[in-house]
């Protein structure tokens, strides 16, 4: 080989291999925060600790996660997010009730992780991961790049106390939905499914909304519990017609939390009888992505401009044709041919019913000490959206129109 080929090839492999090196090397050397995170073992060993020495406690002082904690770097490169609201320690309740339920199924979308349980009155129940993984979508090979700590770390942008607002707000709605309640698991030495899984974390335990839930009072008496797939199919066959009003409250209700999240898997559908005729209801789940906050950093902001359906909850107008992206073709087949008035009927509803007063309190149920963070904050912005929604609302009369 020439002396100038020789150069030339060196200035090629030694380029080459340090990209390969910062991008499949460096990540898996030493990541100890991540692997506390997300790894087992090392998950397992950080719950004993947890609860080593306490005696049944009915509480713990804990944060969501540890792993979303940067330094300002970071925070102009990745976004500040929610990461403060992640690692902010919290005195949340312990659940003990594990010895009552039997393991049936795990299951989870493509972040989170989740486990389906039966209690001793044959109720179905899932614990649910507070913290995601995003990892989880990548093929094998890139699991072993920096795209994984990368797309972990994204998760920040999701609020872990959202659920226990938004509770508040789709009760005083008469929206029907999962009550889910915060928990973290504690560490024992009895090796039951939902220990291995989540010992030491927070979770989220819920219905499972289906066959165990027909005909209970928690969401209004149903006598069948489906899916979004048989519900159109029996819309299309005339066996039942759609609440529509109903169904318009929901999704104005999610634009005003920024949930932008509500594909056609994000829903349960109750039918009720009506006369002579029966109802479909609709039940929202899943409120991963209400209340977040994305739009900042340098990274979300490329990103945002590739694909804009991330949407934050901040002030100012809303953007509902980035929030409706991924459920326009249910919103198409529910409400084609609806008149604007009754979308405007709705918003008139919703802020008759949530007036500040009410927004104040239901904020108040965020922990102390996250309340202390972002809790007015989150009130303004709140009260802002509201102001907005008119005009939200005839916008997605006419995209779906359209």
């Amino acid at each position: 080989m020439s002396l100038n080929y020789r150069k030339l090839f060196f200035r090629i492999l030694i380029p080459f291999a340090l990209l390969i090196f910062l991008f499949f090397g460096l990540p898996n050397i030493y990541n100890p925060c991540e692997q506390a995170s997300f790894n087992i073992e090392k998950k397992m060993i950080r719950a004993k600790k947890l609860f080593d020495g306490l005696d049944y406690p009915d509480s713990i002082i804990i944060a969501a996660s540890e792993f979303y904690t940067a330094g300002p770097i970071a925070h102009l490169i990745l976004g500040t997010h929610h990461r403060r609201l992640w690692s902010t320690k919290t005195k949340l309740p312990v659940y003990w009730g594990l010895d009552t339920m039997q393991f049936i199924k795990s299951g989870g979308g493509q972040q989170t992780t989740s486990l389906e349980v039966e209690n001793k009155n044959g109720m179905h129940y899932t614990f649910r991961s507070v913290d995601k993984d995003n990892a989880k979508i990548l093929p094998n090979l890139l699991k072993k790049s920096f795209l994984r700590p990368f797309l972990r770390d994204q998760a920040s942008a999701i609020n872990p106390y959202a659920t226990v607002v938004l509770n508040q707000f789709m009760n005083r709605l008469g929206i029907l939905h999962p009550n889910p309640t915060i928990y973290v698991i504690p560490y024992t030495e009895k090796k039951d499914s939902v220990t291995q899984v989540f010992a030491g974390q927070t979770v989220l335990l819920e219905e499972e909304i289906g066959k165990s839930w027909i005909d209970h009072s928690e969401f209004d008496y149903p006598k069948r519990l489906i899916k979004t797939e048989p519900m159109l199919a029996a819309l299309q066959n005339k066996e039942v017609y759609l609440d529509t009003a109903m169904y318009i409250k929901c999704r104005l209700f999610d634009f005003v939390v920024s949930d932008w999240d509500r594909h056609e898997k994000q829903w349960k559908w109750g039918i009720y009888p009506s006369g002579t005729q029966k109802v479909v209801r609709p039940i929202p789940i899943d409120r991963d992505m209400a209340l977040c906050m994305y739009r900042d950093g340098l990274v979300s902001k490329l990103v945002m401009l590739a694909n804009n359906k991330f949407q934050s909850f901040d002030s100012g107008p809303m953007k509902v044709e980035e929030l409706i992206r991924n459920s326009i073709t249910l919103d198409k087949k529910l409400l084609a041919n609806v008149p604007k008035e009754l979308f405007i009927q709705q918003v008139n509803i919703i802020r008759d019913q949530l007036d500040m007063q009410f927004i104040e309190q239901a904020f108040m149920h965020y922990p102390p000490e996250i309340y202390q963070i972002t809790g007015p904050a989150h009130e303004k912005v709140f009260q802002e959206r509201l102001e907005h929604l008119e005009k939200a609302a005839i916008d997605f009369h006419t995209l779906i129109q359209s």
